[in-house]
């Protein structure tokens, strides 16, 4: 028989805490004492179907009712007394001052808001900057935080604490965890992380963040679901953040099945650690270091409550389950495919020899050599289909080109250079920026690390463009180093798999390093990835004049690196910039144009005077260099400063007289507080005799 009872227990109450009986009505549900079909008739009549004691059962049932039932915020409850920052640092095991340093909006300054007329702990999201975005709030260690009104400018919690190193490289593997303590704790214990407020707040737009874009592994924990049958809310985060990664190794991190402490979450695991140890500012080292002046110069310094080995038993847990969940399969995994297999076929060309299709190509030079307006003559012969120099046009007929230009402006210099190039206007697409549809206030600089995929949607939408002219590439890196080979290597090929995806040749336009005194491969952007990635590199430079000869000064376009073509057809090709009439607002205007001249054999060593093998100065001033020190020194030893900024006045460069006089290994001495150069000693071979009229040494 039903058992009824004086207090009611309806249905919205078991589904708080019991399961849907499988194949039953809305109104059956799994008993939580022997696991039976559990009926509840009305309001206050249940039956199991088991062998339960109906006393027992009923007892249990609103056990878990009552455990269930919301309990009232803290802030509504008489007495209540609020929380401080020293408060939940206890509770935490964290120390005092360390919270205060690290996680204050003003450094060494309050954390402390209130609520209601009582002190809550202040958490400051915060960016990069340390400048405040929002706030949340909490009252007690028992109940949640509170969230500012204002939420919708929600970051993750911790971006300041992650930050790259001296050489601007930033960390490789990133965890990504619940809330506030447990960002707190990793952090404390130097495990670079980012706190979500919530996994329902995940947001995919964080994966441009640079602390996770640059990370090869990003460690998500996913906390065990709250009961048996409960959502497994920790399993949709790991999806949710795998999703935005693709291609990224993203792993899951259940601290509850692989640590000894069953923690659910780093911050259990670090109390569970810390249980028992002096800490923080209960340690007597910590303590007295207080009581000095500048303690917070000394904390920063500090490893006292370390050395509790709270952080070293932390770790050992931690790594037990990063190293357990490693050894798993990885998302990734060698691709191959055999040769036999592969379809061989045709190179494809914008310019023959010169400029491949579906690759990178890297115009460089010094400024006023050329470049630009050769790049521009490139442009309007694809506008037109017009021939090539010594080729023909490959394409077959015109195509569109993108230009991404930000040095010269586009109503005095670009359009009327592409008109003296005889281009046509309708087919040459200037890329300006980019806007939020709807804003034309809004527009903000291209950076193609970011914003390749909307370069992409511009070229689905103009499907007959077959170059993007980027000049130059370094107005368009976005974060990226140009001088940091870590960073400029991924960029570029990114570029490659942009050009074979869009079947486009990219043309970067660079500029080159001042110092002359290194090959001119290594100093294209300041890293020689520059030249490396790219299968075409070609070099602008004035080409040297004869003695006596009083024509204008021609250009050459040399090339080096050509990877696609034989070193027979990696021709240099003499140019000169002419000027043209080009009718402008009513009047006609000179503008420069290339004007092509013959194929020659010169190659970049012999036109650039280097090695393209290694850095280091040219032979012809090293010697030079070296003649006018023996000459300046012939008749005996010099002040050494003196020699040097004579050398200086006579047109050598420093790092070549640097180089020439350990060449020379010239010899000095201080002498009444003057160090001085002397050419180094002939050494003096001893006459031993004479034999049959011959000197004999």
């Amino acid at each position: 028989m039903p058992t009824k009872t004086t207090d009611r227990l309806t249905h919205d109450d078991l589904k708080k805490f019991c399961q849907p009986w499988p194949g039953g009505s809305a109104k059956e549900w799994t008993c939580p004492l022997c696991g039976g079909k559990l009926a509840l008739y009305k309001a206050d009549e249940f039956l199991c179907v088991g062998s339960c004691d109906p006393k027992k059962l009923a007892a249990l049932l609103y056990e878990l009712r009552d455990a269930k039932k919301k309990k009232p915020r803290p802030s509504t409850t008489e007495g209540w007394q609020g929380l401080t920052p020293k408060d939940y640092c206890a509770a935490k095991r964290f120390p005092l001052p360390w919270f205060i340093l690290n996680y204050s909006a003003i450094p060494l300054g309050p954390m402390q808001g209130t609520y209601n007329g009582k002190p809550v702990v202040e958490f400051a999201y915060m960016d990069i900057h340390r400048k405040t975005i929002f706030r949340r709030f909490r009252e007690s260690m028992d109940y949640g935080v509170i969230s500012e009104k204002d939420s919708e400018m929600v970051i993750p919690y911790g971006l300041w604490t992650i930050r790259p190193d001296k050489d601007e490289k930033w960390p490789r593997a990133v965890v990504l965890c619940e809330g506030e303590s447990d960002q707190q704790t990793l952090t404390f214990h130097k495990v670079p992380a980012l706190g979500v407020p919530g996994v329902k707040c995940w947001r995919a737009e964080w994966a441009k963040l640079p602390a996770l874009k640059y990370a090869e592994v990003i460690f998500v924990i996913q906390e065990p679901p709250s009961k048996p049958g409960a959502p497994d809310v920790g399993k949709k985060f790991v999806e949710d953040v795998r999703a935005a990664f693709p291609g990224k190794i993203v792993k899951p991190l259940n601290l509850a099945a692989h640590t000894s402490q069953h923690a659910k979450d780093p911050s259990a695991l670090h109390l569970a650690v810390a249980e028992g140890k002096l800490f923080g500012w209960e340690n007597p080292a910590v303590k007295e270091m207080l009581r000095k002046p500048g303690w917070d110069a000394d904390l920063v310094k500090s490893e006292n409550w370390e050395e509790a080995k709270i952080h070293e038993d932390f770790m050992e847990s931690f790594f037990l389950c990063v190293r357990a969940v490693m050894k798993t399969a990885n998302e990734r995994r060698i691709v191959s495919v055999l040769a036999a297999d592969v379809e061989m076929k045709l190179t494809k060309w914008l310019w023959r020899d010169h400029i491949p299709l579906g690759t990178v190509t890297v115009f460089a030079g010094m400024p006023d050599m050329g470049k630009s307006t050769a790049a521009t003559d490139v442009d309007a012969r694809l506008s037109t289909g017009a021939n090539f120099p010594f080729s023909g046009n490959e394409l077959g007929g015109p195509c569109e080109v993108a230009v991404l230009a930000s040095e010269d402006d586009i109503n005095e210099t670009l359009k009327p250079r592409l008109v003296a190039a005889d281009g046509d206007s309708s087919k040459v697409h200037f890329l300006i920026g980019t806007v939020v549809d709807g804003q034309t206030d809004s527009e903000m600089a291209i950076a193609l690390d970011t914003d390749l995929d909307m370069v992409g949607c511009f070229l689905k939408e103009h499907p007959d463009v077959r170059q993007l002219r980027v000049d130059p590439v370094t107005a368009y890196l976005g974060i990226v180093n140009p001088d940091r080979p870590r960073e400029v290597r991924p960029f570029l090929q990114k570029l490659l798999k942009f050009a074979r995806k869009w079947n486009i040749g990219i043309l970067l336009v660079m500029h080159l390093a001042k110092n002359v005194e290194v090959s001119a491969l290594y100093r294209v952007g300041g890293a020689a990835t520059w030249v490396q990635v790219p299968r075409s590199v070609w070099f602008f430079a004035k080409k040297e004049k004869e003695e006596g000869d009083t024509t204008p000064p021609a250009h050459i376009m040399v090339s080096g690196k050509g990877n696609l073509v034989a070193d027979d057809k990696k021709k240099a090709l003499e140019f000169r910039i002419t000027s043209v009439s080009v009718p402008i607002e009513g009047k006609d205007e000179s503008i420069g144009r290339i004007e092509w001249g013959a194929e020659c054999e010169t190659t970049l060593e012999e036109q650039m005077g280097q090695h393209s093998g290694k850095p280091g100065p040219e032979p012809k001033k090293m010697e030079a260099a070296k003649k006018y020190f023996k000459t300046a020194l012939a008749d005996g030893a010099k002040p050494r400063d003196e020699v040097f900024d004579a050398g200086l006045a006579a047109g050598h460069k420093k790092w070549t007289l640097t180089g020439a006089a350990k060449e020379l290994k010239l010899e000095g001495e201080w002498r009444g507080g003057v160090y001085y150069w002397m050419l180094p000693a002939q050494p003096v071979i001893p006459i031993v005799g004479e034999v049959d009229g011959r000197v004999v040494y």
